[in-house]
């Protein structure tokens, strides 16, 4: 019998692989004010900082049953730019569709 995979606990799961460093800060089911001044909702945040920089990689997971689109991939990168984010990463447990 298939275990389903619950879409918090996997979130929870991605953000503490981040959180071994010291010099990461990784925040889960955050929501953020972009420069458009909307609200985004972030599954999971992770904030690097260096002496140099700060990088902010953002982390969108989805668990629905079909299969996801390039529609709602390419969401991503808009959200990306509103949250000066440096990174993006969109993980799905299914699969995605096939690019054409």
């Amino acid at each position: 019998m298939k275990k389903r995979i619950d879409w918090n606990q996997f979130e929870l799961f991605v953000a503490e692989l981040y959180k071994d460093n010291d010099e990461v800060i990784v925040d889960h089911n955050v929501e953020e004010i972009g420069k458009s001044n909307a609200f985004r909702q972030i599954d999971v945040r992770v904030i690097h900082k260096t002496k140099l920089r700060t990088y902010k990689t953002i982390i969108e997971y989805k668990s629905w049953k079909h299969r996801v689109g390039r529609a709602r991939i390419d969401v991503l990168a808009p959200s990306m730019e509103d949250l000066n984010a440096s990174k993006g990463v969109f993980l799905q447990l299914r699969a995605f569709s096939k690019v054409r």
